[in-house]
């Protein structure tokens, strides 16, 4: 059993889902020569395009499948994607540094990241998470790092990360997501918010989590007491069904 804080009330029963992130630390640095400069920067512009297209279809979604809120943050995130001094850094550092495009675009992405999440407005420090979560999409594309989503679509799921976004959630069918759990705090996040008007429960804060269990697994999501359980008895399973079944 893992416990955490609750940031969306309520009860869920489903199979772990582990939402996987491109791990940045184990992209090597690489020097690259002046003839190469002109080819990064055009993996960097189709990388971006790429990503643009992909936030626009997800946030068409959102608007009608979760909130016009949830469309205005992928919206936001689409901003972010094309901002000119993000991506005039990456490129003054391929150009004059002559990094390779992954890396330094890796590198802007902390600066800006680090930035946002030392000013004191909540507003400004979820900016940080959208350009977490943009700048792994666009890292991605770069790193050909491809992330299929499959799961039985008869059973109910529990969606589990370090961290999980707006964007990870379109990937799914809203129905079938029983709860989120996520290592990471922030009862006033985005997903937070989101996880309340879906009103699908949620727990954060759960160190671990995602190395701790594996896809498949059999999960109690108590959004009530801000506890994951893992290993249970039948008994526990069938109290926490009856539970579930009276609470909504």
């Amino acid at each position: 059993m893992l416990k955490g804080i609750v940031a969306s009330e309520g009860l869920g029963i489903g199979r772990a889902y582990i939402i996987r992130k491109i791990p940045l630390d184990q992209i090597k640095p690489r020097s690259i020569s002046d003839d190469e400069i002109s080819a990064e920067i055009a993996r960097l512009e189709n990388a971006i395009q790429q990503v643009r297209s992909e936030l626009s279809l997800l946030k068409d979604r959102a608007g009608s499948e979760v909130s016009s809120e949830a469309a205005e943050i992928i919206q936001a995130q689409m901003l972010i994607l094309s901002d000119p001094l993000f991506l005039g850094e990456v490129m003054d550092i391929i150009r004059v540094e002559k990094l390779d495009v992954s890396n330094s675009y890796i590198r802007v992405r902390n600066k800006f990241i680090g930035l946002f999440e030392k000013m004191k407005e909540d507003y400004f420090r979820e900016r940080a998470d959208d350009i977490r979560e943009v700048g792994e999409k666009v890292i991605e594309v770069l790193q050909g790092y491809r992330k299929s989503v499959s799961y039985k679509e008869d059973e109910e799921i529990v969606l589990i990360g370090k961290m999980i976004g707006v964007t990870d959630l379109m990937h799914f069918d809203k129905s079938r997501i029983s709860g989120i759990c996520v290592e990471s705090f922030g009862r006033t996040s985005h997903m937070a918010i989101f996880a309340k008007t879906l009103e699908i429960p949620m727990i954060v804060g759960l160190s671990g989590i995602a190395e701790k269990l594996a896809d498949d697994r059999l999960v109690i999501l108590d959004g009530l007491k801000g506890r994951v359980l893992f290993n249970f008895s039948k008994k526990t399973l069938e109290n926490y069904r009856k539970l579930r079944e009276e609470y909504y």
